[in-house]
């Protein structure tokens, strides 16, 4: 399904360098957005639904400190 996005109050010096840019490119103004919302769309650092943590329980006795990456071993 292709879905139609309208942004608004966009300032006259941004349009004139996204037009620049749509220009550069031999694209249209529309298809430079369009190019350019599907790059951020699929960059790596776009946030993605976290994992799910897997919690392990453990008995101990005596005395012991826990850290952090001993409970969750996981890369921050």
């Amino acid at each position: 399904m292709i879905m139609d996005v309208l942004v608004r109050n966009v300032r006259p010096e941004v349009h004139r360098v996204l037009s620049e840019r749509a220009h550069a490119h031999r694209r249209s103004l529309q298809s430079e957005l369009l190019e350019i919302i599907d790059r951020a769309a699929s960059a790596s650092d776009v946030v993605r639904k976290p994992t799910r943590l897997k919690l392990s329980f453990a008995r101990s006795s005596g005395e012991h400190s826990w850290n952090r990456d001993e409970i969750y071993e996981d890369e921050r």
